[in-house]
């Protein structure tokens, strides 16, 4: 999958002096859950490339988890990434 336009676009978007904070699933938890078989995940070390080629400057990552039900009521443990980036 091609993250240039998605890189593209939020570069257009948010222009010179811009911040971005990105929340994603982490891909490998992402993808043990049913509704997410037709989406595509990108690793964290492909989104934290598109978005320096793009003129992202990553200034703070946090991984963050946490133990809750899912919409199934299942209880599982979810796995999530946080992004800050100030486009330069």
């Amino acid at each position: 999958p091609n993250l240039a336009p998605v890189r593209d676009d939020l570069a257009r978007d948010l222009g010179r002096g811009g911040w971005l904070c990105l929340a994603s699933g982490d891909s490998a938890f992402m993808r043990s859950l049913p509704f997410a078989a037709d989406f595509q995940l990108h690793e964290l070390d492909a989104v934290e490339l598109a978005l320096r080629v793009s003129g992202f400057n990553v200034s703070a990552w946090r991984s963050h988890r946490e133990t809750a039900a899912g919409n199934d009521g299942q209880t599982r443990e979810k796995h999530f990434h946080l992004l800050l980036a100030h486009r330069r």
